[in-house]
């Protein structure tokens, strides 16, 4: 396409410059004879403001979001029934954050989860093995042994207070010691809710770009690393690069591209007991920064990822899974 668009270009000129010298001095002119050359359309003007993409916290200032994520996940195995595992997660919470204080090396916010809905579904092969699913809407009666429901249901107006430094990182979290000590077999997903490091993978980009300066311009590009923790005992972390670029800005909404990239993080007795390898990786998503508010107005994500585990010569399982995440605007009373 670019060859023939080239070529038509060529003969387009060709034909020009033929016409203007056949049709002599019938060819609009300027004064002094030569031929006039159209004024040159003005280049729009560079968009040098500089965006503040920090947070900026007032106290007392209430203000509501509800935050999705689904995985997808499939694991393939000889050994295991019908040769794969498929599991659903999904989770999706109403939050309402209030500012408690604001000081000058930190604020505190008071978290409040309005509603949790929360499931899983697994199936080996194509039977269903397990379905788990909650949501704090329906009736304390119908909760009968969801193991969800004695680990959720009390996070439910409960008052969390979470710590925010200065460049809008979640520093710590703090809450009752009562909504840790829940006797159910679901209890370990209780950190979700209550960590500070699984809530800044959760919202944290409500309260921060994670731009160095905290202000940037059209068209600038940063980068922000992070290293999980291995998502099971003996397992790599993921080391990621997520690189944020403004694209734009309209008062008061700044619209910024993240683009993210992964590797593994082995440590040496690991890579010595199975091989681990990241196949595949990708991350993208949009997110729009309020900067009136100093605070995040919406977010899409998507992000897909295949592991290749080798535990020993004999055995090989790939994992992939296909996730996604949205932070939205709710209302709050």
């Amino acid at each position: 396409m670019n060859v023939l668009l080239a070529r038509s270009s060529v003969k387009a000129c060709a034909l020009v410059a033929m016409l203007v010298v056949s049709c002599g001095a019938g060819t609009s002119l300027g004064q002094d004879g030569a031929p006039a050359v159209p004024a040159a359309e003005a280049l729009p003007a560079k968009d040098t403001r500089v965006v503040t993409v920090s947070p900026r916290l007032v106290r007392k200032t209430v203000t509501g979001f509800v935050v999705s994520e689904t995985i997808n996940g499939t694991m393939k195995s000889p050994a295991l029934v019908g040769g794969r595992l498929q599991q659903l997660l999904e989770r999706e919470v109403t939050i309402r954050l209030e500012v408690l204080d604001v000081k000058a090396d930190h604020a505190l916010v008071q978290l409040s989860y309005e509603r949790i809905r929360t499931g899983s579904e697994a199936r080996a092969g194509d039977e269903v093995v397990n379905t788990d699913r909650f949501d704090s809407m329906t009736p304390v009666a119908d909760d009968g042994e969801n193991p969800f429901a004695p680990v959720l249901r009390p996070l439910i107006g409960a008052p969390i207070e979470v710590r925010i430094g200065v460049g809008g990182k979640i520093e710590s979290v703090s809450s009752a010691p009562e909504l840790r000590t829940v006797d159910s077999p679901a209890a370990g997903i209780i950190g979700l809710f209550l960590d500070a490091a699984p809530l800044e993978k959760f919202i944290g980009e409500i309260f921060t770009m994670y731009h160095p300066q905290g202000g940037a311009t059209v068209g600038e590009t940063w980068n922000h690393e992070e290293l999980s923790a291995p998502a099971v005992a003996d397992s790599p972390a993921i080391a990621t690069t997520t690189a944020y670029t403004l694209e734009r800005y309209d008062l008061p909404v700044a619209t910024v591209r993240t683009a993210r990239t992964a590797r593994l993080e082995k440590p040496p007795e690991l890579a010595q007991q199975m091989k681990t390898e990241l196949k595949a990786y990708s991350g993208s998503g949009t997110l729009e920064w309020d900067t009136d508010m100093g605070m995040l107005r919406s977010l899409q994500y998507e992000e897909e990822i295949v592991v290749q585990i080798q535990p020993n010569a004999e055995q090989s399982v790939e994992y992939s899974s296909k996730g996604t995440r949205t932070i939205k605007p709710a209302p709050v009373q």
